[in-house]
């Protein structure tokens, strides 16, 4: 596979990423086509988002312009070293931090990004997957902690063994550090 479609790609979910975090909208329609398709597949019970959005209007108003009004300080980490490129594909596996607007509350959950590309010179994403493996709800008391530790991350793609190596020490934390652990476990075994 050539280096331009695999910066290509990656250049696609970082302009994803930060039309998402940082609610700009505008931005969209630069990663998705007008027919693009968003498939949520949730593991969790602690979030919700509709099973399936078509169109690029669609997509951007699920992911963007509603997902603003509740959730701020988003920070997305798609983890390096589960990303999986072909022609048409990248998979990798994400953490996301973020604040309830309305509780100030602290939100972490990861899942799997499963991207489906159109090809051609106007590379754009025709179909999304996103699975939400797991959603936490951490008190407000922990917010300057998790902005802190955040912010001096590599942004938005950051090895696990980073990602992982300064952060808080709480359960939920280390819970998805254990998924990931697991995870790591189970590659290195199939190598």
């Amino acid at each position: 596979m050539h280096e331009t479609t695999i910066k290509k790609q990656e250049d696609l979910v970082r302009k994803y990423i930060r039309a998402k975090d940082t609610n700009m909208p505008a931005l969209m329609k630069e990663v998705f086509s007008s027919n693009a398709r968003l498939e949520m597949k949730l593991q969790t019970q602690n979030i919700s988002f509709p099973s399936f959005t078509l169109g690029l209007e669609n997509i951007t108003e699920v992911l963007v312009t509603t997902f603003a009004k509740s959730y701020e300080k988003v920070y997305t980490f798609c983890l390096s070293d589960s990303l999986k490129n072909n022609e048409e594909t990248l998979t990798c596996h994400w953490i996301v931090c973020m604040r309830e607007k309305n509780s100030g509350k602290v939100r972490i959950g990861y899942g799997i990004y499963d991207w489906v590309f159109t090809i051609g010179e106007n590379t754009k994403v025709k179909h999304l997957i996103i699975t939400i493996e797991e959603m936490f709800s951490l008190e407000k008391k922990h917010s300057s902690v998790f902005l802190e530790w955040l912010e001096g991350l590599s942004y938005p793609f950051c090895s696990i063994e980073t990602f992982f190596k300064n952060s808080p020490k709480m359960e939920e934390v280390q819970s998805i550090e254990n998924y990931f652990r697991k995870v790591e476990t189970k590659k290195q075994e199939t190598i």
